[in-house]
């Protein structure tokens, strides 16, 4: 995760005070234009071709901090948890969308692209038996380690019953479906160990379950959501650039939407004849 710069406000064509830290009401997304706050009217100054600036409609639990910055060109929020920033909102003249993808933005005159990097919750392993007389021990291993919780991620295990084809193409399936293999062969069986295997790792031979879950929780990647979103309308765009980790992960999509918005800027405008 990231930090942000110190706050630093440059004022454009309207002597207003404005401190660094806001309250929800500093920044808000209530359309009254003719009682904005500063940081309301510093956005729209910084971007004055901007329709709309970033807001807030409320703050989430764990929104421990929320900053503001403006500058002539770009304005915008940056919410934290303890001192690591996890999410920004901010208004630009444009931004550049070529290598995202657009999606249903829910207004008429916005359109949204998104680039994400999102890590998934489960930690997913196929558990493979090489023949089918292993099949029902590799069912009851499967079943003893699911929904396993490692770094609070969720282990899922799920086996493969599938004997008509090769083993190589069943180990080539597995290691495509899914982030780690337990082959459990003959002496598997007799030592009640696994074989464990992933792309990343190669093969590690003759672990017990205990010791490849210990390979698998050093080696696997925390829970995250990464990139960007951008709202792109007339005169400017807005971009929420995400960084989170662990649980918030699961859930800063639906926090961003539910929470931000987008402040009329051109009402603010007109009503004070720019």
């Amino acid at each position: 995760m990231r930090r942000w710069r110190s706050v630093t406000l440059i004022m454009l064509t309207m002597a207003l005070a404005a401190c660094g830290r806001l309250g929800v009401g500093d920044q808000t997304c209530e359309d009254n234009v003719r009682e904005p706050s500063p940081a309301n009217v510093l956005s729209a100054q910084a971007v004055p071709t901007a329709r709309y600036t970033p807001c807030f409609n409320s703050l989430e639990v764990g929104w421990d901090d929320v900053e503001f910055e403006a500058e002539r060109g770009s304005a915008g929020i940056a919410v934290a948890n303890g001192t690591e920033i996890f999410l920004t909102a901010v208004v630009t003249a444009g931004c550049d969308v070529s290598g995202a993808r657009r999606i249903m933005s829910g207004f008429t005159d916005i359109e949204k692209y998104i680039d994400v990097d999102q890590v998934q919750s489960g930690i997913s392993v196929a558990v493979l038996p090489v023949a089918t007389h292993q099949l029902a021990h590799a069912v009851a291993v499967a079943e003893r380690w699911d929904d396993t919780q490692l770094g609070g991620r969720r282990l899922l295990m799920r086996v493969d019953p599938e004997f008509s084809a090769s083993i190589a193409s069943r180990v080539e399936r597995a290691l495509t479906d899914h982030q780690y293999m337990w082959l459990i062969d003959e002496l598997n069986m007799a030592e009640n160990t696994v074989e464990l295997r992933s792309v990343d790792i190669g093969t590690i031979a003759r672990l017990s379950a205990e010791e490849a879950l210990n390979v698998i929780e050093d080696d696997v990647v925390t829970e995250a959501y990464r990139g960007k979103w951008y709202f792109t309308f007339e005169g400017g765009c807005i971009t929420y650039t995400f960084d989170a980790e662990g649980p918030m992960a699961r859930t800063v999509a639906a926090d961003a939407t539910a929470n931000l918005g987008f402040y009329p800027a051109y009402q603010l405008r007109d009503e004070t004849g720019r």
